[in-house]
């Protein structure tokens, strides 16, 4: 390598490590407001509380979705656009498509308005007869309707807040979407407690912390534009094909992000067969333990997203191929260290959520972190790749890779191997799937490359 290139590596490596790094940090922040949201029901309103926040955990995550689905699917055109303006790179095939398919940021924002407001009325009006088709009875009940009814109310702020987050991260700066994350995850974690403990508002409290941060960070997010710092836009039109355009490569991150809810409500439904309220509050545990770990590979492939898309639109192939080879490194290591987390750490991580001490559900905790966490090892991988589907404009094989690993690999893994082996089978059945996935991943990478050739 001369020393021009060697050059380029190394600042291509440095934009690498500054991306990825703030955007791990920031969705670790994040999965720990969710993680410490989670240890606050347990411990402030009991197990109940804790199966009622796993109940309605889909709902959020269509609510949580629709927001990516907007900002990322935006920011993805914006950063190709920046690319090829910055290259002089005409789009092939184009035909004028550019100047025809509007401002990405004006067409996210009139799309999660509208979205906002649905679910908004969701919250306000029904959501009673949605806690009952998720399966809240009894004392569940009330809680669950508690805590969708508060969190939707925030669903403005929370879509909002999905998109900038995007779009800032495109405009150059990372560390001020890193910044707005973080600072909303701590401060919704101070209020947690406070909201929780020392004021007693049980579940409510929990929800209305949790609705604040969003707002909170918006409010971190607004210094990039009144410090004059932003390229960002709300000129030009919302064309209905640059909103067409924006769905569709945004809808990868929505399948991911959305099929993980579908999922929960599948293994509460097969576990509440085959264990009951003990075995539904050993997933909880485990469920949200994982979104932990989950959010490192969630942050590593949101990432790269902006050096992906904007080295994709100035035609720079290499460039693409370096920081996908990079991130599959780093997608790795995870996956081991989660592993050895999960096989060694099994008994603390349980405790932390296990305020009444039930031994049942001590049990089946217990034997499933080890058999779930299996799932890292591969995991990494296909995440990062669907990152790089969607990223370089291919949304066709992100959504596929998206769609087999968040549902329809799991969901019949979960049927046969919860039949054959029980809550064993149960566990097994989120590592069966991304072994899937991984496969598939690899057939879908190795398409390209011959296709590029």
């Amino acid at each position: 390598m001369n020393g021009k290139n060697a050059a380029v590596s190394r600042s291509l490596f440095r934009d690498f490590l500054k991306y990825t790094s703030t955007n791990v940090l920031s969705m670790v922040g994040l999965s720990l407001y969710i993680l410490a949201d989670t240890y606050f029901i347990a411990n402030g309103v009991g197990e109940d509380g804790l199966v009622a926040l796993n109940l309605v955990l889909p709902v959020y995550s269509l609510m949580s979705g629709t927001g990516l689905m907007l900002g990322v699917g935006g920011a993805i055109r914006y950063a190709v656009d920046k690319g090829r303006r910055a290259a002089a790179v005409a789009p092939a095939g184009d035909g004028g498509e550019g100047a025809q398919s509007g401002n990405p940021l004006r067409g996210a924002l009139l799309m999660g308005l509208m979205a906002a407001v649905v679910f908004l009325l969701l919250g306000i009006i029904f959501a009673g007869p949605i806690v009952r088709a998720l399966g809240a009875e009894g004392g569940v009940g009330p809680l669950a309707r508690t805590y969708l009814t508060t969190v939707l109310c925030f669903a403005p702020a929370f879509v909002l807040n999905s998109i900038l987050l995007a779009f800032i991260r495109n405009d150059g700066e990372p560390r001020l979407a890193m910044a707005a994350m973080l600072t909303a995850s701590m401060s919704n974690i101070l209020l947690d407690y406070v909201f929780v403990f020392p004021l007693g508002w049980g579940i409510f409290g929990a929800a209305f912390a949790t609705g604040l941060s969003p707002v909170i960070s918006l409010c971190v997010l607004s210094s990039h534009f009144w410090r004059g710092k932003s390229a960002l836009s709300l000129r030009g039109g919302g064309a209905a094909r640059g909103w067409a355009r924006l769905l569709q490569a945004g809808f990868p991150t929505f399948v991911a992000e959305f099929c993980p809810g579908l999922i929960i409500l599948l293994f509460n439904t097969v576990i509440l067969r085959l264990a009951g309220s003990d075995g539904v509050g050993a997933y909880a545990v485990i469920a949200n333990v994982a979104m932990v770990c989950q959010s490192l590979f969630s942050g590593l492939g949101q990432g790269i997203q902006p050096l992906l898309s904007y080295h994709t639109g100035a035609g720079r192939r290499q460039e693409v191929r370096r920081v996908f080879g990079w991130a599959c490194r780093a997608a790795l290591l995870f996956g081991v260290l989660f592993f050895m987390t999960g096989l060694f750490a099994a008994e603390p991580m349980t405790a932390l959520f296990n305020r009444e001490h039930n031994p049942a559900l001590a049990a089946l905790a217990y034997e499933g972190i080890p058999l779930y966490f299996l799932a890292f090892l591969p995991m990494g991988i296909s995440v990062v790749a669907v990152s790089l589907f969607a990223s370089t404009g291919r949304p066709k094989p992100a959504f596929v890779v998206a769609f087999v690993r968040g549902f329809a690999a799991v969901a019949p893994a979960l049927l046969l191997l919860s039949s054959l082996f029980g809550m064993r089978g149960v566990w097994l059945s989120v590592p069966t799937a991304e072994v899937i996935a991984l496969l598939l991943c690899l057939i879908l990478l190795w398409r390209g490359t011959k296709r590029a050739e």
